[in-house]
């Protein structure tokens, strides 16, 4: 099929950090727009690193989670906006439940889903 852009990366942006943590195909391809500077981590090295608990391992896995999780609340941000315009009248703000052990349930507003509610708790905001 023809391509269609999905998103557009800043300096920084890292891609295909769900191949180094699943060892999945691709989900994507990437297409510069401008020239790039790219740098590019080895499975085999980065595996060895991870077994010997070297601390750029975890820096780098934290950044990974830490843009999984930024990607993830921008879609779930995206549904229910859709999910919100496609709903009946009086239904327009998607909620979620969030229960942290003993406390009551606090609706999330669709700004940041169950997903950006839950960041916040881990956050501890």
């Amino acid at each position: 099929g023809a391509a269609v852009p999905v998103a557009t990366l800043k300096a920084g942006a890292l891609i295909g950090e769900m191949a180094l943590v699943d060892s999945d195909h691709r989900s994507a391809d990437v297409v510069a727009a401008t020239q790039v500077r790219m740098f590019r981590i080895d499975r085999v090295q980065f595996d060895q690193l991870r077994s010997e608990l070297h601390p750029a391992v975890f820096k780098i896995l934290r950044r990974i989670g830490l843009t999984v999780c930024e990607r993830l609340r921008k879609v779930n941000e995206t549904v229910s906006r859709v999910v919100g315009a496609e709903a009946p009248e009086g239904r327009q703000r998607a909620t979620s439940q969030v229960r942290t052990r003993g406390a009551r349930p606090q609706a999330q507003e669709e700004s940041g889903g169950f997903w950006g509610g839950l960041m916040s708790k881990i956050r501890g905001g």
